[in-house]
């Protein structure tokens, strides 16, 4: 089960958005209220005392420390320290274990999965990366000898710095005392006094900084595996993330792997602050402010392909695509596998009547992400106006594999057929159309002219009836 409050941007529903001052206090009050329904029916049901319950985040958020204002860039507590609570079923309790236990040592996210699989009964793979949690949560070493140290190494890493601007990659390693950075300018703080990491030591102690950074390097070779295939999650997500920085290149032009030197994020970190502003503002429609922000993204940073999809995309919302078009073709030009930028700069040349020039684009992102349902869509509608018919049905079909109540692709497949005069064919398309997007007037309009064709009066009439009451669906 996937929460996605709180998080950026903060707009929590009412009640809680008029109960609490701060947006961000009301999505986690929401987020509260929306799991203790689960959990009540859980316990109507039956099944809350049996049931294993695992909860965590994601990752944190800074509101400023470090001159953070959301996640991704940094490694510092306030994005990496989560929350992780673990309820184990009743019958896997032991007999001394409280109703409540916090434990001090150091665990991670990795141990998430070997603690399911080891309280399932499941044997943990020799290729996972944690370790089991039980020990812990049923404070019975006789069954696990093993006990997690308080001192155990955590690693963490981010190429978003990387992937997004072409900066330096980090890596971090939370040992002991430390917390060692590997970053351009290495960074060493001693936890016990500083836990919000404000005094580097790496320059007054070299050799801890040192030796630190190397067991960062060197727990990372151990450990390193490649990220899962793109082509497991939902493709047009994919696409939209790895286009976003947060899934690697599967291109196989280099891994998924950023590096560590050149630009050091800590000190651009504002730019990066003003690349997530524009990237919320195109996603809530404010297309101007947006359109400023990235533009002085790019005046800094020039090689930034995310901050020129995103900002063609600004350009193209507005429809002014002779801004949005050179825009989108640097950003293909400098990510030359970039999905989303190849599926922007298409929609953007079909706008614009180059539809010639718009099939190879939309022909580059169905073959990178064959399961997109939209973009089999928009080439299936660029084949349709370039008089490559058999081409855009067969386009057609697979988009309504994916999507059976993909409304477009029902109507253009309709009126293709009708138009191919094939009527009685095109109807079962229309009135699919018709049903997924009752307020469509197209939808009508063209149903209307089939059952016309067909001698089908009554039909024909409440159709066009229904046309005249209908508006344009949303897009």
């Amino acid at each position: 089960m996937h929460l996605y409050d709180p998080h950026d941007p903060y707009d929590p529903p009412e009640p809680y958005k008029s109960k609490f001052a701060d947006p961000y206090d009301g999505e986690i009050a929401y987020a509260d209220a929306m799991l203790g329904k689960l959990f009540a029916q859980l316990k109507t049901s039956g099944l809350y005392q049996n049931s294993l319950i695992a909860m965590m985040a994601d990752h944190g958020e800074a509101f400023g420390e470090h001159g953070e204002r959301t996640h991704g860039i940094f490694l510092y507590d306030e994005t990496i320290h989560v929350p992780l609570l673990i309820k184990l079923p009743a019958s896997a309790k032991s007999a001394k274990q409280n109703a409540q236990r916090k434990s001090d040592g150091r665990v991670g996210l990795v141990d998430v999965t070997p603690t399911i699989l080891d309280v399932a009964g499941i044997p943990i793979p020799k290729e996972i990366q944690g370790q089991s949690l039980v020990n812990v949560l049923r404070d019975d070493s006789a069954s696990h000898p093993a006990n997690l140290a308080a001192d155990r190494p955590i690693y963490s890493e981010t190429d978003y710095p990387h992937r997004a601007f072409k900066w330096s990659s980090l890596r971090a390693l939370r040992t002991g005392r430390y917390l060692a950075i590997d970053a351009t300018r290495p960074e060493l703080y001693d936890q016990t006094v500083d836990p919000k990491a404000t005094n580097n030591l790496a320059a007054k102690s070299p050799a801890v900084a040192n030796t630190l950074v190397a067991e960062v390097e060197k727990f990372r070779q151990n450990t390193a595996a490649e990220l899962a295939e793109a082509a497991k999650l939902d493709p047009e997500q994919a696409e939209k993330l790895r286009a976003l920085g947060y899934v690697g290149d599967d291109s196989g032009k280099g891994g998924h792997e950023g590096k560590i030197g050149g630009t050091d994020p800590k000190d651009r970190i504002e730019v990066a602050n003003q690349m997530h502003d524009g990237m919320i503002e195109v996603e809530q429609g404010d297309y101007q402010t947006a359109i400023t922000n990235l533009q002085r993204v790019i005046e800094t940073e020039p090689e930034s392909a995310i901050a020129y999809v995103q900002l063609g995309t600004a350009w193209t919302r507005l429809k002014d695509y002779d801004k949005a078009l050179p825009i989108l073709r640097k950003a293909v030009e400098l990510k030359d596998d970039s999905g989303l930028a190849q599926y922007e700069l298409g929609l953007a040349l079909f706008e614009t009547g180059n539809w010639k020039e718009a099939a190879p684009q939309f022909e580059h992102v169905v073959a990178r992400s064959p399961r997109w349902a939209d973009a089999n869509f928009s080439l299936a509608a660029v084949y349709a106006r370039i008089d490559r018919v058999p081409d855009a049905m067969d386009e057609l079909d697979k988009t309504l594999a994916l999507n059976p109540n993909h409304y477009r692709a029902n109507l253009l497949r309709g009126r293709l057929l009708f138009l191919l005069g094939e009527p009685a064919e095109s109807i079962p398309n229309l009135q699919k159309a018709a049903a997924v997007e009752p307020n469509s007037r197209e939808a009508h309009i063209f149903l209307a002219d089939a059952y016309a064709q067909l001698g089908r009066t009554s039909e024909e009439q409440l159709e066009r009836t229904k046309a005249e009451k209908a508006r344009p669906p949303a897009r």
